[in-house]
């Protein structure tokens, strides 16, 4: 049976939209200010971001768990019309620095843990 495998790669900027949207949607405030920094966890994966506020002081993070993560960039994709596979197996994951969603659909972990190895150069191919 065929399986197909797909990362979804986000920069920083896209990720930062994402979470300020989610975050809009759910009515919950975001802290006015110049974003200062975008860090991810990887142990658990969080994303934390930090904001230096307009009128001067201490400055506020934010932090987000993975399930708001998720959500945030299923809906990023769906405003932007990036295809998601409803009955698909949606994962986040870090690769190369950059957060990515794995989307797997009919496949097994062990296939997507070889699909989302990280070389950054093709280590071989098959003549067809």
């Amino acid at each position: 049976m065929a399986s197909e495998y797909r990362l979804i790669f986000f920069d920083q900027n896209e990720l930062c939209r994402a979470l300020i949207e989610y975050n809009r949607q759910r009515r919950t405030p975001f802290p006015p200010g110049n974003l200062r920094k975008v860090v991810i966890g990887r142990s658990a994966l969080t994303v934390t971001i930090q904001v230096d506020p307009d009128k001067g002081g201490a400055t506020e993070q934010v932090t987000f768990d993975t399930p708001s993560i998720a959500a945030a960039l299923i809906m990023f994709c769906k405003e932007r019309k990036i295809p998601l596979p409803a009955k698909s197996s949606k994962e986040m994951r870090v690769v190369a620095d950059r957060l990515c969603m794995l989307i797997r659909t009919k496949g097994t972990p062990a296939e997507a843990a070889i699909a989302v190895e990280y070389t950054g150069k093709i280590v071989a191919t098959a003549a067809a």
